[in-house]
């Protein structure tokens, strides 16, 4: 059975999310597998592991989400971590690519607990995007990681016609939330 607080921080982190974006005036639809079966997230990995579900299925993003318009949508997987460790990077650019390998176009929005730049409050510092294009450089261990968490891409930067006018005032609210995550 996934562990309660990893089941809350991820519930938390895509409601912090779908909160950001809905508020900027996108439509946010929950889409993982997680949502469309509810009893997985209680399965330990060895049952998780026995269902017989396609690899497809299996990667299904947290989130779709759409301007209100229509014009344009995305396939979005919510990641949260208290802290980026070189050794843990593997593990993550191992999942995203089987991710990324199932949905092209799909954006990461991953969660940072502990930013490089504590204190300073910017919801730049917690929140990034992460594509399949960024994946390998993100990974690359020989630079320094607060390096490699700048040149990801903030939010704003990966979703068209999302501005950091209309969602940076009440986004930089959710880094205090964001670091209380760290600490459980």
């Amino acid at each position: 059975m996934l562990e309660f607080a990893a089941v809350a921080k991820a519930q938390i982190t895509q409601s912090l999310l779908t909160a950001m974006l809905e508020q900027a005036g996108y439509h946010v639809h929950r889409f993982g597998i997680e949502e469309r079966l509810l009893e997985i997230k209680y399965l330990d990995a060895a049952r998780y592991a026995q269902l017989a579900l396609a690899p497809r299925l299996r990667t299904l993003p947290d989130l779709l989400i759409s301007a209100s318009d229509l014009s344009v949508a995305y396939l979005i997987e919510v990641k949260f971590r208290a802290r980026l460790r070189p050794g843990d990077m593997r593990a993550l650019q191992t999942t995203l690519r089987q991710q990324f390998d199932h949905w092209p176009g799909l954006f990461v929005v991953l969660f940072l607990g502990e930013s490089f730049w504590d204190g300073r409050g910017y919801v730049q510092d917690h929140v990034r995007v992460l594509r399949a294009s960024d994946l390998d450089a993100f990974a690359d261990e020989r630079v320094e990681m607060a390096r490699r968490w700048e040149a990801l891409p903030m939010l704003h930067h990966a979703v068209a016609g999302l501005t950091f006018e209309n969602y940076h005032g009440h986004a930089d609210r959710i880094t205090d939330l964001v670091r209380i995550l760290a600490a459980i």
